[in-house]
């Protein structure tokens, strides 16, 4: 005898318009890395204000995947034929200190640290050592945009 299977509760099911387009996959040949840094809380909050329409949400991702393999399948497997850019945020320690202050010690201790902390532990040396460009100016955050 079989038991029924049962739900997961609403609330264990993740709201797509939620989270950010990267986590669920953007599946880009391009990538462009834009490193900012913020010399106050008000010029992060402006910046992200007026980013925050672009960054593409999950949902956003699943429909263009959801279309882009229709089309290819209707039309045999060619590829490029629609595309999209995609645009997610991210932070760092110092960018979320600026951000808000508080609350900080719930993250885990090596996104606390950072990665200039752990470039030795990490194998991060010789060309891909970030220590000496976290010298020069401390990272807020990253603005990811793929296509």
């Amino acid at each position: 005898m079989s038991t029924p299977q049962q739900s997961p509760p609403a609330s264990a099911t993740p709201d797509v318009h939620a989270i950010q387009g990267n986590i669920i996959g953007f599946n880009k040949d391009h990538e462009r890395l834009v490193f900012l840094g913020f010399p106050n809380q008000h010029a992060a909050r402006t910046f992200l204000t007026a980013l925050e329409p672009s960054i593409a949400d999950g949902y956003a991702v699943l429909q263009f995947n959801d279309l882009y393999k229709e089309i290819r399948v209707r039309r045999g497997g060619e590829r490029g034929i629609i595309q999209a850019a995609w645009t997610n945020i991210a932070f760092t320690q110092p960018g979320l200190e600026i951000l808000a202050p508080s609350g900080l010690e719930a993250f885990p201790e090596d996104f606390r640290l950072g990665m200039a902390a752990q470039a030795a532990a990490l194998g991060d040396v010789g060309a891909s050592d970030p220590r000496p460009g976290c010298r020069r100016s401390p990272v807020s955050n990253v603005r990811f945009t793929r296509w």
